[in-house]
Formats: structure tokens, C-alpha cells, sequence
């Protein structure tokens, strides 16, 4: 026994010693760099952060870093802004403690990332604007990275770079926030956004493979609005830190809609998308005496270069009936929509656009436009009337639209092929025999539904400005084509079947 106690004797006296020698070398090591980062800190648009903490402690044998109290103030364009959190927690890697030290050159890798903190933990986390304010009860980090060439600079004494430059050269495993809150009461109408969870996952850099957030609720001047299920977004890619900091001096400038127009042309110009997927689930929204709802949707941004989008809207649910503007569709209470709409880059300044919307006991539609023109620094209203058409290939399938529309007309819509026939005529007023044709589709539609196929002049196209001039004349025939197949039942039998409160034949 006194001979195991001589063997083990040198080493427990060394272990106290390392363990000694820990607590009066490492621990003021690391909490000094720890304070001069604070002291460092500058935000986004570079302009000087003050900090204060009540308790600043780090434990070598738990490796553990502990922020209590902790508070940065800042003066934005906006207003001033500051940041406090009740508790930050973290746990340094041994290669990340030993950088704090003159070891550093012998631990650290000369490129990629290194893991800095572990376990990373804020609790009661509040952010206070001249606009309103942000609270965050909790917020966890599997693990947080650093560019290794900037933990070398650091160490070293140099400066800790801003918002932009921080982002580009850190990275993290899984952040995970809960139980978010934005209170921003204006006069007029008190907004406030409440969200249960949000996180994000996998950050290196520029970046991110997907952030997400769950039960979004939106309550304005005390009604409830928007709700949301869920919403995530993937394949993050940032801009170019260049353009980022275009962006932060312009949101902190006098609005310049012109030079943040172009802005946003040049991120969206870039050869990566800013992001793969948008999708969302749960989408309620109010409206007068109603509310519409989404049972799923995404936007698919699939490329750059050519440019190819894709959206897809999957139970659409809205309101047959539009209260205050005297709108129905008769023996409908909710239209419930599917829609799949694609566009794709057709060579310079053109676009082909295709689409599917489908309209329970309404109808389908299929369609696909050429849309041609350069509308660089124009408005919506320019960019119309400047852009040509043509290549249209439309096809409607009739499931109850037309007996519905007829039910709408007095007295009770029997009478309502002779109008739709009326209106044809005078829609196709010239008597060529493209117009000739053309109405005796659209008459044949109208009187039974069924399916209508309109197709414009094959490789031509037009300006707004023309098809409109040709509508007004009374020739749509030099534009369009149509075909028409009759549907199984008359209008006047479908407008009474589904007056009778039965579905149309198909």
C-alpha cells in the first residue's frame, strides 16, 4: 500500500499542479480575450458597439465560458439599438482554449474552420429598437465555427471585423431558437409577431443549408391576422460580401429606390441562386368576413443561369363569395385551388412561362406564354406595355365555371346562352374568317361547356398596345385561334343541376 502511495504521489502532486497552474495561467487568458472581444465588437455598418457584462468567468477544468448580464448598445441611422442577454453559456474545445494562449501557432490549422465553442446556450435574450422590440427566450448552438486565419489574427491583436465580415468567416451546426416575440407599436395599427420555434441549420460562410421557423402567428392592432404553420428555406446562398455591405450603407441611407433596385438586380444576377427552395405549410390569412387558406406551397428557384423558377400551390382554399364587391359564384361557398406554375429563360431578355391551375367543380386550366423585352429600370406599368407576347397556348376544361356564370345572370339563367352568344358577336365584330371561326368556338363553348383550346398566331408576337387595339376593333381573329370540344350537357342543363345543388357531368 505505502509503495502505491510513493508511485501515485508524484502524479496527483503533478495533476494539482497542471490543475494550479490552469487557474492562474488559462483562466486570465481566455477571460481577457473574451473582454477584448466585447471591446471589440462593431455593428453592421461598422460603427462602434459598447458593451458591458455583470459576470465574465471561465473555468479551465469544465472549459466552460459564463456571461451573466450582458448588454451592447449601438447608434444606427434609425435610432439607437440595445442588445441584452440574461445569461450566455458556452464550452470552449481544448484546441480553441489553447489559442487564447502563445501555444496558438502550434494548434491551429493554417486553413477551414475550427470549432470554437460547444454547447452555446442565451437565455432571455431582448434586442430594443426605435421601432419596437425582440425577445428570445432561449437559443442553443450544437457548435460554433471560426475561420482559422482569422483566430490567428485575433489572437494576435487584430481587430474584430463587423457583422458582414464575421459572417463570411464563422459558421454552425444547428441553431435553435424558441419562443420569439416582435412588439412594434405604431400609432395606427400595433403589430406583434409571435414565434414558437426557429432555426437554422448547417452555416459555413456564405452558406446555409436551411433555415426554418415554426408557428408564426400575427396579431394586428389586437385581431388576428396571418398564421402560419411553418416555413423553411434551403440552400442558402449569400450574396457576395461586397454587395452585402452595398446594401447595409444603402438601408442606412435616405431611400434610393433606383440604386437599391440595381442592387437587387446585381444579387439576383449572380451565378449561384440566393436559394434553392421556399416552402411553407399552414398558411391562414383573414379577410372581410372570411379568411383564405394554404394548405402547402414552394418556390423552386432551380437556376441563375439560364433563369428557371417554379412555384406550386397545393390547397388554395378562398371565398366563393367576395363580400363588398358583389362578386358570387352560385352554389359555391369555397374555391379550392391547385396551381403549378414554372418559368424558364428562352435566350436573351425572354421568357417562357407555363402553368396548371386547377379549380374544383370550377374547371382547369393549362397555359403556356413567350413573354420578350428588356424592362431594366422600368416600373410594372412600363415593363407591361414595353414587353411582346406571343407562342399562347391556353386550354380550359369546364367543370361548372360556365353553368355558374349563367346562374349569376337574371332572372334565373336561362336565358344566359342567348347573352353569352350576344357577347361573342360583339366581341368578334369584323366578319373575317379568322373571326368567323373564332366566334363559332367560343359559341359552342359557351352554349356547352366542355373544353376550349385558344392559341395565338405561331411565332409572332405582340405588344399590349396591339392586342388591345385589336380587341377594341373587333378582331381577335388576327391574334387567336380557338377550338372548342362540346361538353356532355347543355348550359342550361348544367346551370340547373348545380342549381339543384349537384355536381356538373364531367
Amino acid at each position: 500500500m505505502k509503495k502505491t502511495v510513493l508511485i501515485l504521489a508524484p502524479l496527483l502532486l503533478a495533476a494539482l499542479l497542471l490543475v494550479l497552474a490552469a487557474q492562474l495561467w488559462l483562466r486570465p487568458q481566455v477571460e481577457n480575450q473574451a473582454r477584448q472581444a466585447l471591446a471589440g465588437l462593431t455593428s453592421f455598418d461598422g460603427s462602434p458597439v459598447q458593451s458591458s457584462v455583470e459576470v465574465l468567468d471561465f473555468s479551465p477544468l469544465t472549459r466552460k465560458l459564463l456571461l451573466r448580464g450582458l448588454e451592447l448598445r449601438m447608434v444606427q441611422p434609425q435610432g439607437p439599438v440595445t442588445y441584452q442577454a440574461a445569461e450566455i453559456s458556452l464550452r470552449l474545445p481544448l484546441r480553441a482554449m489553447l489559442a487564447c494562449t502563445p501555444l496558438r501557432g502550434a494548434v491551429l490549422p493554417e486553413q477551414g474552420m475550427t470549432t470554437v465553442a460547444e454547447g452555446l446556450l442565451l437565455l432571455n435574450v431582448s434586442a430594443r429598437t426605435s421601432l419596437g422590440k425582440v425577445v428570445m427566450q432561449r437559443e442553443e448552438v450544437d457548435a460554433l465555427y471560426a475561420d482559422s486565419a482569422l483566430l490567428r489574427e485575433l489572437a494576435e491583436g487584430a481587430k474584430l471585423p463587423d457583422s458582414p465580415g464575421l459572417t463570411y468567416r464563422m459558421g454552425a451546426d444547428d441553431i435553435r431558437a424558441s419562443f420569439i416575440s416582435v412588439d412594434i407599436p405604431t400609432v395606427n395599427q400595433p403589430l406583434y409577431i409571435s414565434i414558437k420555434e426557429a432555426g437554422l441549420r448547417n452555416w459555413r460562410g456564405r452558406h446555409m443549408e436551411e433555415a426554418a421557423l415554426t408557428d408564426l402567428r400575427l396579431r394586428i392592432d389586437g385581431q388576428d391576422g396571418l398564421i402560419l404553420e411553418s416555413l423553411s428555406q434551403s440552400g442558402i446562398v449569400l450574396p457576395e460580401e461586397a454587395l452585402l455591405r452595398r446594401l447595409s450603407r444603402l438601408l442606412g441611407a435616405p431611400p434610393d429606390q433606383r440604386n437599391m433596385q440595381a442592387l437587387f438586380q446585381e444579387m439576383l444576377a449572380a451565378d449561384d441562386p440566393l436559394f434553392r427552395e421556399l416552402r411553407l405549410n399552414g398558411l391562414t390569412m383573414p379577410l372581410p368576413e372570411d379568411r383564405a387558406e394554404l394548405k402547402t406551397g414552394s418556390f423552386e428557384w432551380l437556376s441563375n443561369r439560364p433563369a428557371r423558377y417554379r412555384i406550386n400551390l397545393s390547397g388554395l382554399s378562398l371565398p366563393a363569395v367576395l363580400q363588398g364587391y358583389g362578386l358570387a359564384l352560385p352554389g359555391l361557398d369555397t374555391i379550392r385551388l391547385d396551381a403549378d406554375i414554372s418559368v424558364e429563360e428562352q435566350g436573351q431578355d425572354s421568357i417562357l412561362e407555363k402553368g396548371m391551375v386547377k379549380a374544383a367543380n370550377v374547371g382547369d386550366l393549362r397555359y403556356s406564354l413567350l413573354i420578350s423585352g428588356n424592362t431594366e429600370g422600368m416600373d410594372q406599368q412600363q415593363a407591361l406595355f414595353s414587353q411582346t407576347y406571343g407562342d399562347l397556348k391556353l386550354r380550359f376544361e369546364d367543370h361548372g365555371l360556365m353553368g355558374r356564370l349563367a346562374l349569376m345572370l337574371p332572372p334565373d339563367g336561362r336565358a344566359a346562352a342567348a347573352v353569352f352568344t350576344a357577347a361573342v358577336n360583339s366581341f368578334c365584330v369584323q366578319t373575317t374568317s379568322e373571326n368567323k371561326a373564332l366566334a363559332a368556338a367560343l359559341e359552342t363553348f359557351a352554349n356547352r361547356p366542355g373544353s376550349l383550346e385558344i392559341s395565338s398566331t405561331p411565332g409572332r408576337l405582340y405588344s399590349l398596345t396591339e392586342v388591345l387595339g385589336a380587341l377594341a376593333a373587333g378582331n381577335p381573329g388576327a391574334l387567336f385561334r380557338a377550338e372548342a370540344q362540346p361538353g356532355a350537357e347543355s348550359l342550361e342543363q348544367q346551370a340547373a343541376r348545380i342549381n339543384a345543388g349537384q355536381s356538373p357531368q364531367p
